[in-house]
């Protein structure tokens, strides 16, 4: 069954592949005017990620948020 996936996978990567008709790295400037600011800004947002994962368990979940979820 693996080799069956594989192939298949192999089969649409190429298929999509085949279809970008875009360089493999995009130029941040063009693509996305605001990328320098947030490449600025990394060091702040690794840092308050990381302080929230220290009390990951009291944020809540996305169902417990928003019950239609």
């Amino acid at each position: 069954m693996a080799i069956f996936y594989d192939r298949a996978a192999d089969l649409i990567r190429k298929i999509y592949d085949s279809r970008i008709q875009a360089p493999p790295v995009l130029d941040l400037d063009r693509h996305f005017p605001d990328g320098q600011r947030f490449v600025r800004a990394w060091p702040e947002i690794r840092a308050e990620a990381l302080a929230i994962a220290q009390r990951l368990s009291r944020v809540p979940r996305f169902h417990e948020i928003m019950k239609e979820q």
